[in-house]
């Protein structure tokens, strides 16, 4: 099962902490981790863990961490594409602070838009993967960083009756140009499009393209989905969280896996529900694997 993940490439650099640092001090943890990260990243490498064959086409480009990521993906069996191969650039890192007390983490990061050595839509690149390799994959998620890329990659896998799902953690300028495309997707309950205020109205926007399977995510709150023309909910266990770093994105990427083994919608998201739970009960965005396999 071949699947397609593009988006966002980063640095995690994770501190564990009892509690968030105060202003002008300085602190000093027992725990730290360093990732690659990004959610089509976490999500690439979930899908993998699960026993998917996974790809990332992202932007990492030429800097000091280029081998650490290649090495990192390699680790998981993730196959990278490399948009920005000969860019020399610096690497998008993220600082988090996750509180053991509560597991809720905190993240300061670089807008990848403003990385402007990787931020340029390659379209040799992108024209000569799609027209070679796109056809080798059976689902596509996109976490919708890099719009036009997303877009281009999106309008190509819609002409091969590949399914196309998005990440929906936060709207992003240029989402609407994906309606059209699109055939599933997951947001998070802090998604809003433009001028849209509710739940409601979030199933009505997301419903005016082609997508018709659209999840609505709220931690530890049930799911709310619709199918086509039916509307229900998924109950979600309720466990003292560990850590909830990347949680979303290992959702996106077991349900990616768990859709496009069974083709059920409802049980792909249970599925995932499941996993990403899992996921909040350990440090980082990888240890959970050895419990669901």
């Amino acid at each position: 099962m071949e699947g397609l993940f593009a988006g966002l490439s980063t640095v995690d650099i994770q501190f564990m902490m009892n509690e968030f640092p105060e202003v002008n001090t300085k602190s000093v943890v027992r725990e730290s981790n360093i990732y690659s990260g990004g959610p089509a990243t976490n999500a690439a490498i979930t899908y993998s863990n699960l026993g998917g064959r996974a790809a990332l086409i992202t932007s990492v480009g030429n800097h000091f961490f280029t081998e650490f990521i290649n090495n990192d993906l390699a680790t998981y069996n993730v196959k990278l594409y490399d948009v920005s191969l000969n860019a020399n650039t610096s690497p998008i890192i993220s600082s988090i602070i996750t509180s053991r007390n509560t597991g809720s983490r905190t993240i300061v990061t670089v807008d990848p838009e403003t990385n402007t050595g990787i931020t340029g839509n390659n379209d040799k690149y992108l024209k000569d993967f799609c027209k070679r390799e796109l056809k080798y994959y059976k689902i596509v998620l996109l976490d919708c960083f890099y719009i036009e890329r997303a877009i281009v990659i999106a309008r190509e896998a819609k002409k091969l009756s590949i399914p196309v799902v998005i990440d929906g953690g936060s709207w992003k300028n240029g989402m609407e140009k994906l309606l059209d495309f699109i055939d599933v997707a997951v947001c998070s309950e802090k998604f809003y499009p433009p001028g849209v205020k509710s739940t409601d109205e979030v199933f009505e926007y997301m419903s005016s393209g082609s997508c018709e399977r659209i999840a609505i995510t709220r931690g530890e709150k049930p799911i709310l989905y619709k199918d086509r023309k039916e509307y229900n909910k998924i109950s979600v266990t309720r466990i003292n969280a560990v850590d909830t770093l990347g949680a979303g994105d290992v959702f996106h990427g077991a349900f990616c896996f768990y859709f496009l083994k069974g083709n059920n919608f409802t049980e792909a998201l249970k599925n995932a529900a499941s996993v990403a739970t899992e996921s909040c009960k350990h440090i980082g965005t990888r240890k959970w694997a050895s419990k669901v396999k």
